[in-house]
């Protein structure tokens, strides 16, 4: 195993008392690269034959082990990010273990979920129940493991009564459901990229694929949210991929991809003619094309903001091969995809939206340089945010802004052709969010 671990008391510690030891014990032979590294040393650690590679993610100093971090660190399945630390919101790999945004992990929760992790890997003996702790990783990184057997598409302000549903319904049909904990991909009123909204859509449909099946609590408010139709997008694309059909509209006798979920008793009924009935147009094939680069550009296991520069020199050719699959799409290799942030005005928002009035072209299209878009967002600079209020444009509600949650995370690989390559990888962005009217 190579180890990549920070120049950190906490790197230290994991290292000393809870990585070396595993490794002993699974008689795992362990190198150290300690910083500062590059990503010269990352790709070696790909080469050298390792079985293993170990990042240690957490970032409890400027740089952690990011300058080293590479594209095949998130792709390639020998590799193993842990953090103490929320990751970059543009970090996603096959094997991590992480809090979510606002959480922490300790060393000790970390180490017994890699001792369990490398000995069912290498074929050994599981080691003693890990020790409880108050704060767990982000539920959405077991799913590569053991899936559950449905997604529950739904909102959020119903997340109580969905999850007495969840319950029942477990009980009663012996499924596990997966129900994506409130707000571990987006706050509700949170100011984001377009870049950070289709990444959000892109590990929601990651989670919608591996389960293969998704149910919908289909309330009034089901339609006023981007994610939610975005869910049902992809449950879309989903049956697209298995040559199924009939998720919004009639198909051959096939088990429906997307199911109903009835309130009040654990029960499903297919979706489809539910779906034609209140008059939901299917989307057609362009749209679910658009659907599918968006989600291309944005996957945080394949992509990062450095796809904001067209590439030069030897990358074009690199360029030219993976474009017809989607990736460098005209609309994301701009700076403002990564860097204009769109504002949810309490004012535009839609509200009970019927299903025969959701817009699937306008909901995958690039949104109107002013103004509001389909779901009540307005564009605005990053810089802008500080000032605490922001005017609707559309409506003239006047937004008010507040930072309480610390910043979010991205990782920004220095890219060969750049001037400053001794820049910061890691960068910190404020997270707004729209406090309520009132």
């Amino acid at each position: 195993m190579t180890c990549f671990a920070p120049a950190t008391d906490g790197g230290q510690d994991l290292l000393d008392h809870h990585v070396a030891p595993i490794c002993a014990a699974l008689d795992i032979a362990l190198r150290v690269v300690r910083p500062p590294a590059n990503r010269a040393t990352g790709l070696r650690a790909k080469l050298d034959g390792s079985a293993f590679v170990l990042w240690d993610g957490s970032l409890e100093d400027e740089r952690g082990i990011y300058d080293a971090l590479t594209l095949w660190a998130k792709l390639d399945r020998s590799n193993i990010i842990v953090s103490r630390t929320p990751l970059p919101q543009n970090v996603l790999t096959w094997n991590q273990f992480a809090p979510p945004h606002g959480g922490t992990l300790d060393n000790a929760r970390i180490g017994a979920w890699l001792h369990t992790h490398l000995a069912a890997r290498l074929g050994r003996p599981a080691p003693p129940a890990a020790p409880t702790t108050t704060t767990e990783a982000a539920a959405h990184y077991w799913m590569y493991e053991r899936p559950a057997r449905y997604f529950l598409s739904h909102r959020g302000t119903h997340h109580q009564a969905v999850a007495q549903w969840r319950t029942a319904f477990e009980r009663e049909r012996g499924r596990t459901v997966r129900v994506v904990p409130a707000q571990e991909f987006s706050y509700p009123t949170e100011v984001v990229t377009r870049a950070q909204m289709w990444e959000g859509v892109a590990r929601l449909f990651r989670e919608i694929a591996v389960t293969g099946r998704m149910l919908v609590y289909l309330t009034a408010d089901y339609f006023d949210s981007f994610w939610c139709a975005s869910e049902l997008l992809g449950a879309t694309e989903l049956a697209r991929n298995q040559g199924l059909l009939g998720v919004v509209g009639r198909g051959r006798n096939t088990p429906p991809p997307v199911e109903l979920a009835l309130p009040g008793r654990p029960d499903t009924t297919p979706f489809a003619p539910v779906a034609e009935k209140l008059g939901l147009r299917p989307p057609d094939r362009e749209e679910l094309r658009r659907f599918r680069r968006l989600l291309a550009n944005c996957d945080p296991l394949s992509c990062a903001p450095e796809t904001v520069h067209a590439p030069r020199g030897a990358g074009r050719l690199i360029a030219a091969l993976v474009k017809p699959f989607g990736f460098y799409d005209a609309e994301v290799v701009r700076e403002d995809f990564w860097s204009v942030v769109r504002v949810p005005c309490p004012g535009c928002a839609p509200r009970h939206r019927s299903a025969d009035r959701v817009d699937w072209q306008a909901h995958v299209a690039a949104p109107p340089p002013t103004g509001t878009d389909a779901f009540g967002y307005f564009p605005a600079a990053e810089s802008d945010l500080a000032r605490g209020v922001l005017t609707c444009p559309t409506c003239a509600t006047r937004c008010r802004l507040v930072n309480r949650r610390g910043a979010r995370v991205l990782w920004t690989p220095v890219m060969s052709t750049e001037a400053d390559q001794n820049r910061p990888v890691v960068r910190r962005i404020p997270l707004w969010e729209v406090l309520p009217p009132g």
